[in-house]
């Protein structure tokens, strides 16, 4: 029953910067701003029903980036090592409103990461990484008090690739989280495709599974459930790839399914 035309504006940049130090060593720098606003709707008085308001939503985000990366051994061992942060800040404003400030939100991350990339031969890929992650965030809502958390997650993950013949490759992977409030969790992946002509046929199968922890606002915040568990899932997939007409049609079909807990 509205009459307002509720409308939605946003500006965003973004930048990226690579510089080559040398022909093995070179600097990754990004980032990304993002400032969005959006007319919403709320429950005026005097019956403070549903209906127009003059209330506002804006969220201001940015998002960086530092890395360097370093080859060796001719290339072939690829080193990265990088930081990234985020900064999220959320708030809904009613200037008809007892209280003005209706909600305000901040939420921080940052995470630093390595990666290497061993290849040991045409056949034979390695790969290693670590992580460690930090995130906080405070919110309070029509000015009652604040609310504010933080958690932590380590990770460590490998994987290795393997073509032990011709037409046939083999990945098989491990990763393994630490969660400050949840424990640890380690997961595996597995995937392997074949062609017995070159590429014209492929057969592909892979199976996965996912850990993932609630968020500090789902945990915490006014619509927050602190019993909530971490979602657990397991992913299985087979498929074939067929060329046709010298290559100029591909037929494909898959079979994918996911169970996901929590």
């Amino acid at each position: 029953g509205g009459s307002e035309r509720d409308g939605y504006e946003n500006v965003g940049a973004n930048a990226k910067l690579l510089i080559d130090v040398t022909d093995a060593f070179g600097i990754d720098l990004r980032a990304y701003y993002s400032n969005g606003e959006t007319d919403i709707d709320g429950f005026p008085p005097p019956d403070f029903s549903f209906g127009d308001t003059r209330e506002r939503s804006e969220t201001e985000e940015f998002v960086g980036y530092a890395g360097v990366n370093l080859a060796l051994f001719d290339g072939r061992f690829r080193n990265r090592l990088g930081f990234a942060y985020t900064d999220t800040d959320r708030s809904s404003r009613d200037p008809d409103g007892f209280v003005e400030v209706t909600f305000a939100g901040r939420g921080k991350n940052e995470r630093f990461e390595y990666q290497g990339v061993f290849t040991a031969s045409e056949r034979l890929d390695f790969i290693v990484g670590a992580e460690t992650e930090t995130s906080r965030y405070t919110t309070t809502s029509y000015g009652g008090p604040e609310s504010r958390a933080s958690t932590g997650i380590d990770s460590l993950y490998g994987q290795v690739s393997f073509a032990p013949v011709d037409g046939l490759r083999l990945t098989g992977g491990v990763r393994h989280d630490e969660h400050d409030d949840f424990g640890g969790e380690t997961t595996f992946a597995a995937s392997g495709v074949f062609s017995p002509n070159g590429g014209a046929t492929q057969l592909r199968a892979s199976y996965g599974e996912g850990f993932k922890a609630p968020s500090l606002f789902q945990l915490f915040s006014d619509f927050g459930n602190q019993t909530l568990q971490p979602e657990t899932s397991k992913s299985y997939d087979i498929g074939v790839m067929q060329r046709l007409l010298d290559g100029r049609m591909q037929l494909g079909a898959t079979w994918f399914r996911r169970d996901t807990r929590d």
